[in-house]
């Protein structure tokens, strides 16, 4: 993957909305652009992203995936299913290790968006 396929998206609302105008900016986007993925910073973020392309007919887990980070209650009955990040595993101390390499992509035909910061 390279620098560019990244894409930063959202404003400072780490909420519902903020993730509904987040996925609006990705539909925004020509189909050959939109990423087959998005990470949110948190799981709120990543249930407007779901309501907003689930309404608009994308089908998430085929055409895009949606990952959150908090792993709320609120996420186990959500349909479509969001896969979200528990913030307290041993991954989330700021002592433990990088999960993923900013700087070692390879060029791969998929691209993220991470949304939100």
């Amino acid at each position: 993957m390279r620098g560019e396929d990244l894409r930063l998206l959202g404003g400072p609302a780490l909420n519902v909305e903020g993730g509904r105008e987040a996925a609006r900016e990705l539909l925004a986007l020509p189909l050959r652009r939109r990423p087959t993925g998005v990470f949110c910073a948190n799981d709120l973020l990543a249930l407007g992203v779901l309501q907003e392309l689930f309404a608009a007919g994308v089908r998430i887990g085929e055409e895009v995936a949606v990952v959150g980070y908090d792993d709320i209650a609120l996420t186990v009955d959500l349909r479509p299913a969001l896969t979200t990040v528990r913030a307290n595993s041993p991954m989330a101390s700021p002592s433990a290790p990088p999960a993923i390499d900013p700087t070692n992509f390879e060029a791969r035909s998929e691209s993220i968006a991470p949304v939100g910061r």
